[in-house]
């Protein structure tokens, strides 16, 4: 209402590219900035939790510190993409607001594209890397190498992303996640197996463990659903029509220089509806899921050595070490339990 009073609103508007002032008035407009403003909001709460966790963790070494920097990779690339959002499911690919200034670099398609890749690296990585370390703890070795074997899928499931992303053809993308369903299915079997194969004893690093796979299962089981049921279909669908309408696709040159920004300015509900579901699953819950992977699987190696809760849900903070013991005195303490 400030605005519009003092007369700046045809300034916001065209700098935006706001179809009129009153965007926020119920329109199918309005609903999708309404969810662009829910998204920053929870970034804004992803980002304060995540130094908080910062701050709790012990002193990382060096395994759990490349999955910190998985967990950041992950926050700091979905806090962007929720910032300048681009919509991948229309022609030509769109973008939320004006891309003129820094739009032209936050906001084009190559960026998020890229941010999208390190991201979905990111969260495999954490994800197999809890399920290997586990099955590895346990001498399941075949295990942890099939398990770490899927991020090999991932890598190969995002060269097919990108040729979807420069070529347009939404074949690949269906290629894509068909790859990620095969590698999370591979990692679900795993997990179901490794968790009833596990002697969980009285000790809180075992039952961490334990609690760690329970609850990856329905993680990964909704992941699968949900693949299999939007994502997929979605691709095929827009294949087909694709397909029917004879669309031309682009070649790599022409398709990387289209990358470089974001050229359309579109906020209809209409044009953003089929993408909303699987952005919202990417900004929303995955973060939080990452940041979570981060802090079980730090916990639960942690306990096996000092015997503290490793579960973040459960008071593990009561309990925390100050820092991770040494190899010298792993060796000390053995030795004066042994004695």
């Amino acid at each position: 209402m400030l605005v519009r009073n003092l007369g700046y609103a045809p300034l916001v508007v065209s700098r935006l590219g706001l179809r009129r002032p009153g965007a926020f008035d119920g329109s199918d407009e309005s609903v999708v900035l309404l969810w662009w403003a829910a998204l920053l909001v929870n970034s804004l709460l992803q980002l304060k939790w995540f130094f908080t966790v910062k701050e709790n963790l012990p002193t990382l070494n060096g395994a759990q510190r490349k999955r910190f920097l998985c967990a950041a990779a992950y926050l700091i690339g979905s806090t962007v993409r929720a910032l300048y959002p681009v919509n991948w499911e229309v022609r030509p690919h769109a973008c939320m607001f004006n891309t003129s200034y820094i739009g032209s670099v936050l906001g084009g398609e190559l960026v998020d594209r890229v941010l999208a890749t390190g991201m979905e690296l990111a969260i495999a990585h954490l994800v197999v890397s809890a399920i290997a370390d586990v099955s590895e703890l346990h001498a399941r070795t075949s295990a942890a190498r099939l398990a770490r074997a899927c991020f090999y899928l991932v890598g190969v499931a995002q060269v097919a992303c990108w040729l979807g992303v420069v070529t347009d053809n939404k074949l690949y993308h269906v290629y894509e996640e068909g790859l990620w369903g095969i590698a999370f299915t591979v990692l679900l079997g795993i997990t179901v197996h490794t968790r009833r194969v596990i002697a969980v004893r009285d000790h809180p690093g075992e039952i961490g463990q334990a609690r760690l796979l329970t609850a990856i299962c329905p993680l990964i089981s909704l992941y699968l659903a949900f693949l299999f049921t939007h994502d997929i279909p979605m691709y095929l669908r827009q294949w087909a029509a694709d397909q029917a309408a004879g669309t031309k696709y682009n070649d790599l040159q022409s398709g990387m220089q289209a990358l470089l920004q974001c050229d359309a300015v579109e906020r209809s509900f209409a044009m953003w509806q089929e993408g909303l579901p699987w952005m919202t699953a990417t900004f929303v819950p995955g973060p939080y899921i990452a940041i979570l992977l981060l802090e079980a699987s730090v916990r639960s190696e942690v306990a096996i050595h000092h015997g503290a809760s490793p579960w973040p849900l459960l008071g593990w903070r009561a309990a925390r070490p100050a820092r991770r013991p040494s190899a010298e005195e792993d060796v000390v303490a053995a030795a004066s339990s042994a004695s």
